[in-house]
């Protein structure tokens, strides 16, 4: 019974997907992520979401921009463009009267003149305008700046209570998250390169999922806007559902499990809309920002594997292995892919290749990942061998 259930009623999810780094500059980092939950859309649980994200702090806007809240010039500009009931209730308001304080002082300082314009238009600063003033700031009080960013850490705090809490409630199988990495300078197929790494993330998707046998999925994916690359006509455009298609039918190629002829009828990865990060966004994807920012960082230091997750679940509060029940002992899988010569070694592997004779060159937690990957081929050709 249980099994025709699954035949009939395929087991339903909603990804959010948000990106981090400089997509613009080849030799960056940069990294597509976000969180895949179990779970049928619904309305009722994005205005439980968006009420928790709203309850970060006063002076953080829905939805939250991950990268700001690092800044601590970002808490003085906000205080000072903040409603004065919010100033009226904010536990740090001491704290942040000093720094406006030692900001105003600073009048016309060649660092902060940036920052000033933006506030006397009532526009929260620019992400350069708060490098600069953060800058100064630190030069100036460095105390000052140390208690600004414990606000950044407290804020961190609350949206990783965030990921703890859905971990708990859905488990690491049915919450985690989903990413996919370039350490920069990897040569991608395709014009443009969020795509081409959306279709390394999509590949990672198809490989967790196919790794569950006798189960039918449909996930449906919300992405941010941001623009891309259309090569029909020549120019740049926001994202669009279409686009998104396409990655999914390039990743469904991924040989594990493969259908003998598209589309795939066992894994669905359906797009569903790609949403600008305004403030109708939907809340997966302001968490999707949180987590893309976050995992980045985490990646950058270029980590093993298990301390990569680690890492990433103690800011997070979120997983990156999954189990794959097509292993005898349902050992998890790392959810995170790598671009370049892992992602190559482990497509090989499925085909029946041999990794060894593929250069694994990148940094350890790239590496590591593949590694185990690659293990799953192994383990699955030596099953069917018997």
């Amino acid at each position: 019974m249980g099994n025709d259930d699954h035949r009939r009623h395929p087991t339903q999810w909603v990804l959010h997907l948000d990106e981090s780094g400089d997509f613009a500059s080849p030799g960056n980092a940069v990294l597509v992520a976000g969180i895949m939950l179990q779970e049928r859309p619904s309305e009722a649980a994005d205005q439980i979401l968006a009420g928790v994200l709203r309850r970060i702090d006063p002076l953080v806007p829905y939805p939250p921009h991950a990268t700001d809240l690092r800044q601590p010039a970002w808490w003085v500009a906000r205080w000072m463009l903040a409603d004065p009931a919010v100033r009226e209730i904010h536990p740090a308001r001491q704290v942040l009267d000093r720094a406006a304080a030692t900001i105003q002082r600073g009048g016309s300082a060649p660092l902060l003149a940036r920052m000033n314009e933006q506030l006397q238009l009532a526009q929260t600063p620019d992400y350069d305008a708060l490098q600069l003033a953060t800058r100064w700031l630190r030069d100036r009080d460095s105390a000052l700046c140390r208690e600004l960013e414990s606000l950044a850490r407290g804020a961190e705090d609350r949206y990783r209570a965030i990921g703890t809490q859905l971990r708990t409630l859905y488990g690491d199988a049915r919450c985690h998250v989903v990413a996919a990495a370039d350490p920069g300078g990897v040569s991608l197929e395709g014009a443009d390169r969020y795509l081409s790494l959306l279709t390394v993330l999509f590949e990672r998707v198809f490989a967790l999922l196919r790794a569950r046998p006798a189960q039918r999925h449909e996930v449906r994916v919300v992405a941010a806007q941001r623009h891309v690359t259309d090569t029909r006509m020549g120019r740049r455009r926001m994202l669009m559902p279409q686009d998104l298609g396409e990655c999914v039918r390039q990743a469904e190629r991924f040989p594990l499990f493969a259908p003998v002829s598209a589309p795939d009828t066992i894994v669905r990865i359906l797009p569903w809309s790609s949403v600008s990060y305004r403030e109708q966004v939907p809340p997966g994807v302001a968490l999707a920002d949180f987590v893309a920012n976050r995992v980045r960082r985490v990646l950058l230091q270029g980590p093993g594997w298990e301390k990569a997750n680690d890492e990433i679940v103690a800011v997070t509060g979120l997983t990156t292995m999954v189990p794959a029940r097509v292993l005898p002992d349902g050992g998890a899988q790392p959810t995170i892919a790598a671009t370049g010569a892992p992602r190559e070694a482990v497509a090989a592997a499925f085909q029946g290749v041999s990794a060894m004779d593929l250069p694994l060159l990148s940094g350890r937690w790239t590496i590591e990942q593949a590694q185990r990957w690659i293990a799953v081929a192994d383990t699955l050709r030596a099953e069917a061998a018997r």
